[in-house]
């Protein structure tokens, strides 16, 4: 699956009355491997780049990895990582300052569906 996403905003308010514009693109792509286990990827860019979306102006990438397990009928598991980057320092280094150019995440999801 493939999205494309372009916006524009005549007159922001959030860029001193200016239009602002933003774009991003997402690719993802599922596999089932047996019935028990699948996993996808997810990739990510987006284009902020009046800044009026994320308050800093910058392009963000993304790359998620998500295996899932059906354990049982109607039970998943699906552990997640996630690595985000951007061309400027928008993530919080912990000290309440946006201080580093990347960042990861792990989650995990269980779903139970009847």
């Amino acid at each position: 699956m493939a999205n494309i996403d372009y916006a524009r905003e005549d007159s922001d308010p959030l860029n001193g009355g200016n239009h602002s514009e933003w774009y991003g693109a997402a690719v993802y792509a599922k596999y089932d491997f047996t019935d028990f286990f699948s996993a996808s990827i997810r990739a990510e860019y987006f284009d902020d780049q009046n800044g009026v979306r994320t308050g800093i102006a910058q392009k963000l990438k993304e790359i998620t990895l998500s295996p899932e397990f059906r354990i049982a009928k109607g039970l998943v598991v699906r552990p997640e990582y996630r690595h985000d980057w951007s061309d400027q320092n928008g993530f919080d280094s912990h000290k309440n300052t946006f201080s580093k150019k990347s960042q990861d995440t792990i989650a995990l999801g269980v779903m139970y569906t009847w």
